[in-house]
């Protein structure tokens, strides 16, 4: 080989030694790797390395700069697609929020259209309502007039043309859905009730009438005159007949039949009687006991009665002990024993319940009691009443309880209701007697005798006095005094001081089908 050639060769591999740097080529080296990555920051900090290293081993850093600047490049483009992910997660967020707004407008809006809908519906309903109260009204209204032409027409004496006009009416207001009583179209039926039973009679008794009572499951009824007689009467569609009178030594403040029908206590100013009724038109005397100041008295139980005075209230317990004279007939003795008696303060009215409770009115105030026993301790509740109570009385279920007072006004407590009595003025003197029947399930009759010559019914609606139905009997010529319903509810009777006993059909409809049965 020429010594020339030797030379060029030995310059070509100093100079490519002397390009050679590994610490450049390693640092370009992990350069690339984290670019690969996009671990930029590593990548960047590799590539700065790499130009060092060439600046020190004095070589080309041409790879580490290109390699910076694509670094550069990659984190520009990541930057940029960074803020416009941001732009468009804020552009997202804002849709986002104004779609809700929208959907809470709607939402509202549909709440809005909703309660608009509903307060349309109501005001519909509430017209549909008044149209449908002021088409009954404009009904029960020509169903009056047809009484009111009823009553007419028997006043001019025609029955035929009076009655149907009586029955026209019935059959429009109860067509009609109307109230259950209605004065003017009761009076209507009346009249032709009077007309067409032309058996019926006024029942005279000897004397004002002062008490009257029923006889459980029979058609008799006792009645007590001012001359201490006991008649005695029975019904039959609504014609009362005399059957007997019953002398008695005292005079007679009131009449009650134990709740089995087995006694009758008779109350006077002088004594009290008691009668087994086993035999209802003839009442058989069993005790008597003279004793003065007797305002009233009243059955407990079958056991039990009571007898009020002005300061104290006694009861007394009836003992039958029998006596056989033979195998077959036996006697009966009858006695009073363990009379016990509370002190009262002027007491002037008193009833009982079924549930035992008992009742006293003094003054002003009606006392509750919820058996004998708790009379020493106390009443269990006390009512106050505005006016002086004359009479108290009890539905049979006990859940009303109701008072007449000095005034003529009726007060009308619901016991089993946490709500305030109700209080009305009907009558225009004292109320003497006071009377609960159901005329059906679902409605109650109040029935009233007062000083003022009159019987009223009024019918209860929801705890009160249904103040716009109020029959006004009006037929007495004195003080009406006592009121009794008969046992089978189909007649109610009242006594007064005109000697005379009335007998009314309880309801309009009783008397509709005593009509149209009558009729047929």
């Amino acid at each position: 080989m020429s010594l020339i050639r030797i030379i060029i060769l030995l310059l070509i591999a100093v100079n490519v030694q002397a390009q050679s740097c590994p610490k450049y080529d390693a640092a370009l080296k992990k350069g690339d790797e984290a670019a690969r990555t996009q671990n930029y920051h590593a990548a960047l900090k590799a590539y700065q390395d790499a130009q060092i290293a060439a600046r020190d081993c004095d070589v080309p850093s041409n790879k580490a700069a290109a390699g910076i600047e694509n670094v550069f490049k990659e984190i520009e483009t990541q930057r940029d697609q960074a803020i416009k992910a941001k732009n468009e997660a804020v552009k997202a967020k804002n849709e986002a929020l104004r779609s809700k707004e929208e959907a809470d407008s709607a939402k509202s809006q549909s709440a809005e259209a909703e309660a608009y809908a509903k307060a349309a519906e109501l005001s519909k309903l509430r017209a549909f309502s008044q149209k449908s109260e002021a088409e009954r009204s404009r009904m029960l209204a020509e169903a009056k007039t047809e009484a009111h032409k009823s009553i007419m027409f028997f006043n001019a004496r025609d029955t035929k043309q009076g009655t149907d006009y009586a029955l026209k009416a019935y059959e429009h207001n109860m067509n009609n859905a109307g109230p259950v009583q209605d004065n003017d179209i009761y009076t209507a039926l009346l009249l032709s009730w009077e007309q067409t039973n032309k058996d019926k009679q006024p029942s005279i008794s000897a004397e004002s009438v002062i008490s009257m009572t029923g006889v459980r499951d029979s058609n008799i009824i006792y009645s007590a005159n001012n001359k201490g007689e006991l008649e005695i009467w029975q019904y039959e569609k609504g014609t009362m007949k005399k059957m007997s009178v019953i002398a008695t030594p005292t005079l007679i403040r009131s009449l009650s039949v134990s709740p089995s029908g087995n006694y009758l206590l008779v109350a006077g100013n002088t004594g009290f009687l008691l009668y087994s009724i086993s035999s209802p038109t003839s009442p058989e005397r069993i005790l008597s006991r003279p004793t003065t100041g007797i305002k009233h008295g009243v059955f407990i139980n079958d056991n039990y009665f009571v007898v009020q005075y002005p300061d104290r209230i006694t009861r007394y317990k009836i003992n039958q002990e029998q006596t056989k004279k033979d195998l077959i007939n036996a006697t009966s003795t009858y006695t009073l024993k363990d009379p016990d008696s509370i002190r009262t303060d002027n007491c002037n009215a008193i009833t009982m319940g079924k549930n035992g409770h008992i009742y006293l009115s003094a003054g002003h105030n009606i006392l509750e009691y919820t058996d004998w026993d708790m009379m020493a301790k106390g009443p269990a509740n006390t009512y106050e009443l505005p006016k002086t109570v004359t009479c108290i009385a009890l539905d049979g279920p006990c859940k009303y309880l109701a008072a007449g007072t000095y005034n003529g006004g009726i007060w009308l407590k619901a016991l089993n209701r946490d709500k305030e009595a109700s209080y009305n003025i009907l009558h225009r003197s004292r109320i003497n007697d006071i009377k609960f029947y159901a005329i059906d399930a679902e409605h109650i009759q109040l029935a009233t005798a007062s000083g003022d010559n009159t019987v009223k019914l009024s019918m209860l609606d929801e705890d009160k006095i249904n103040t716009e139905d109020v029959i006004t009997l009006d037929y007495h010529r004195g003080w009406v005094n006592t009121l009794t319903y008969t046992p089978d509810g189909k007649y109610l009777l009242s006594g007064g001081q005109d000697k005379v006993i009335n007998t009314w059909p309880t309801s309009m409809k009783s008397l509709y089908d005593h009509l149209t049965t009558k009729k047929e």
